[in-house]
C-alpha cells in the first residue's frame, strides 16, 4: 500500500484544518468581547455620584487648613472651601471626617475617606496614595530662639547649636541631611517641640513656614522665623487620594488645580484661612508660592 495521500485524505485534512482555523478565530472574537464588556476599575467619580457625598479628612485644629469656628461650632479654613468647590462641581454634599495629617493616609487606604486636602508630596509615600500637581510651595526654615539669630545651615551646622523637631517628619529630614553636626533632638509632637523652644531647651526648631507662622500666632513670645538659605528648601504639597488604576479622579483633581491655581483663588482660600489665625499679608515670606 502506498504512504502518499490520496486526493480523499487531503481533502479531509484541508476540512479538519480549515474547521479547527474557524473556531480558533470563533474562539478569539468570543474572548475578545467579553474583554470588552468586562468592566473595568471602577470610578471613584461614580462612586461618589452615587453616594451623594464627597468624604475629605479633615484635620481640624490645623490653621489655615482647618479650625473649629467658636461661633457656629461649624470647621472652616482654606481647605473647607477648596472641597466645598470641588463638591460643587460633582454635585454632591460635603462630609468632613476626623483625621490627622497621620490618618488621613490610612483613611485613605482603608477607603473611609475619597480626598485629603494637602498632604507634602513625598516618594515614599507615593507607593501608598496618590497626590494631584502641587497647588502649594513652600519653604522649610527654623523657629529661632531669642538668643539665636542664625539664618544658613551653615550656622545651624554646630555641635553647639542645639535644633529640635518632630520624628518622622520632612523636619527631622531637613536637619540630618543639612545640618548634621548639630545637637538635634527628636520629639514625637510639634507641640513638644514647641514646649521645649519655649523652655529655652532648644537654640532653634526645624518648620515648614506655614505650622510656624501659626505657631508663633499663637504664642508670641515664641521666637522668630527664619527661612533658612544655602540652600532654600521648599516642598511641594497637593491633593492625596487613594491610589487607583482608574485615574479619572486623579485627572479630574489635577485639571481643578491647574484652573484655581491660575485663577488665583487657591490663593485667596488660603489668605483668607490665614487671617483666622490673624496672620496677614506682610507675615508670610515672598518664598511661599500658591
Amino acid at each position: 500500500m502506498s504512504d502518499q495521500p490520496t486526493s480523499t485524505n487531503r481533502r479531509n485534512f484541508g476540512k479538519l484544518l480549515f474547521g479547527s482555523t474557524v473556531a480558533t478565530a470563533a474562539i478569539a472574537a468570543t474572548q475578545q468581547e467579553a474583554r470588552a464588556q468586562a468592566p473595568g476599575p471602577a470610578s471613584r467619580i461614580k462612586m461618589i455620584k452615587d453616594r451623594g457625598t464627597l468624604r475629605v479628612a479633615a484635620p481640624v485644629g490645623e490653621p489655615p487648613y482647618f479650625m473649629k469656628d467658636l461661633k457656629t461650632g461649624g470647621v472652616v479654613g482654606a481647605c473647607v472651601e477648596m472641597a466645598k468647590d470641588i463638591a460643587s462641581i460633582l454635585k454632591v454634599e460635603v462630609e468632613f471626617v476626623d483625621s490627622t495629617w497621620g490618618q488621613q493616609i490610612i483613611q485613605l487606604q482603608t477607603d473611609k475617606v475619597d480626598l485629603g486636602m494637602v498632604s507634602t508630596v513625598d516618594p515614599t509615600r507615593a507607593l501608598s496614595v496618590s497626590f494631584s500637581v502641587p497647588y502649594l510651595q513652600q519653604p522649610l526654615g527654623i523657629i529661632a530662639g531669642p538668643n539665636f539669630d542664625g539664618t544658613t545651615w551653615a550656622d545651624i551646622n554646630k555641635p553647639e547649636v542645639r535644633a529640635g523637631f518632630d520624628l518622622g517628619s520632612s523636619h527631622e529630614l531637613a536637619i540630618r541631611q543639612n545640618a548634621p553636626k548639630a545637637t538635634s533632638t527628636g520629639f514625637t509632637t510639634r507641640d513638644e517641640v514647641l514646649l521645649a523652644l519655649q523652655a529655652g531647651r532648644l537654640d532653634c526648631a526645624a518648620f515648614l513656614t506655614i505650622p510656624a507662622l501659626t505657631a508663633i500666632k499663637k504664642v508670641p513670645n515664641l521666637g522668630r522665623f527664619v527661612v533658612v538659605t544655602d540652600p532654600i528648601v521648599t516642598l511641594p504639597a497637593g491633593l492625596v487620594i487613594p491610589k487607583e488604576e482608574n485615574r479619572d479622579w486623579r485627572d479630574f483633581l489635577d485639571a481643578w488645580v491647574y484652573n484655581n491655581t491660575a485663577s488665583k483663588r487657591i490663593g485667596a482660600w488660603m489668605r483668607t484661612g490665614f487671617g483666622h489665625s490673624g496672620i496677614t499679608e506682610k507675615d508670610i515670606p515672598s518664598a511661599v508660592q500658591f
